[in-house]
């Protein structure tokens, strides 16, 4: 046992990137069996999960007002290059 604390005693004086290196590389996982039962014996409590959606109301759907519905027909009778001659139009017009 002398003989490995004189062998790390002379690492960490020669080499101590590569020490401390492994030093915490062995932390991580003696860290997975500890912390969990320290934090709980600290009492602390999990979070509350954070929700993915909005949550939906449990009722029937409200059908929207007329006045916000394009009708179809409206759309396809009124395209954007007729809006555009309009504009043109009324402009020249004045």
């Amino acid at each position: 046992m002398s003989s490995l604390t004189k062998w790390l005693a002379q690492k960490s004086r020669e080499q101590p990137a590569i020490v401390w290196s492994v030093f915490i590389g062995t932390l991580g996982p003696v860290m997975v069996f500890t912390v969990r039962p320290f934090r709980r014996w600290l009492g602390y409590e999990k979070p509350e999960a954070i929700p993915f959606s909005y949550p939906v109301p449990q009722r029937s759907r409200r059908s929207l007002p007329s006045t916000y519905d394009d009708p179809v027909e409206d759309i396809n009778r009124y395209t954007l290059w007729d809006k555009m001659r309009d504009t043109i139009a009324s402009v020249a017009g004045k």
